[in-house]
């Protein structure tokens, strides 16, 4: 299941459900199936689930493919009251890579910024993470996150219909960076913290 590893639950769930019923998803889930609730209780209706298709050259990200070069997620460091952002690519997540190096604007990479045990991790940021942002202005951006400039750090938020888009934001500089989840029912809920990707596995 893509995703699984953001939603453990409900992929426990589902695999408990299958294993009851000898692997066989058309007797498994005949009569629907609900997401667990975090009260235990029955939650809302699963109505697909996104599977990973091995024959698809890339990795599965994040509920998709990312094809085998770019940048698949940053990652949100906080220290100081300021923010900074540790880009990975395809080819760290095939290799494993745990990286140290944040964005300096206008730098080499080999003189980003060490990230060490004094700053905080806040969250990870693929594409299309709801996000909000109180830019240094006070100037407030609720969107999708699209991408980050390598060079100076900025990134690209869209409103969800892609009519609009902020780009060049600073998060060095921001007053806030608030990430949510979206369920199912279209509701959204605010992360309030996440554990790095590598201590995930």
């Amino acid at each position: 299941m893509v995703g699984k590893e953001r939603d453990r639950a409900l992929y426990e769930a589902l695999a408990k459900r299958l294993e009851e019923y000898g692997d066989k998803p058309e007797k498994a889930f005949k009569d629907g199936f609900k997401k667990p609730a975090s009260n235990g209780k029955p939650g809302p209706v699963v109505r697909s689930v996104k599977i990973f298709d091995p024959r698809v050259a890339g990795l599965p990200v994040n509920g998709g493919i990312a094809l085998n070069d770019g940048m698949v997620r940053v990652d949100l460091y906080q220290k100081n009251g300021k923010y900074f952002l540790i880009p990975y690519y395809v080819s760290d997540i095939a290799k494993k890579i745990v990286k140290n190096k944040a964005i300096a604007q206008g730098k080499r990479e080999d003189e980003w910024i060490t990230i060490d045990g004094t700053y905080d991790f806040i969250f990870s940021l693929f594409k299309n993470d709801l996000v909000r942002i109180i830019d240094s202005k006070g100037k407030e951006i609720f969107g999708y996150y699209n991408s980050c400039d390598r060079t100076n750090g900025a990134i690209e938020i869209k409103k969800h219909d892609g009519s609009v888009s902020w780009r060049g934001i600073g998060v060095r500089t921001a007053k806030l960076i608030e990430k949510y989840q979206v369920d199912v029912l279209g509701s959204y809920h605010k992360v309030k913290r996440e554990k790095p990707s590598h201590e995930l596995a």
